[in-house]
């Protein structure tokens, strides 16, 4: 059968489906957990990270977090909803 992804991309940076790099603040979160879109930031590699959330949604978390400096609070998220 066919491999790789199905259905359509998604049509923005933070549609269902879309993954992106973010930091959360002070906040530990193994892979797997779900937290809210609006206390996801986005941000670079190193955690620096800009003014604005996510938004909306449920993210899942695709790597994992530790509360610390902002190099610990950076990870992959997923929005699942």
């Amino acid at each position: 059968g066919p491999t790789g992804p199905t259905g359509p991309a998604p049509s923005s940076q933070t549609a269902v489906s879309a993954v992106c790099f973010g930091w959360i603040n002070n906040t530990t979160t193994n892979p797997g957990t779900n937290r809210s879109g609006s206390s996801i930031y986005f941000c670079n590699n190193g955690g620096g990270y800009r003014p604005s959330t996510f938004g909306g949604g449920t993210w899942r978390c695709h790597g994992a977090s530790e509360s610390g400096g902002p190099d610990d609070e950076a990870t992959v998220w997923m929005r699942v909803s």
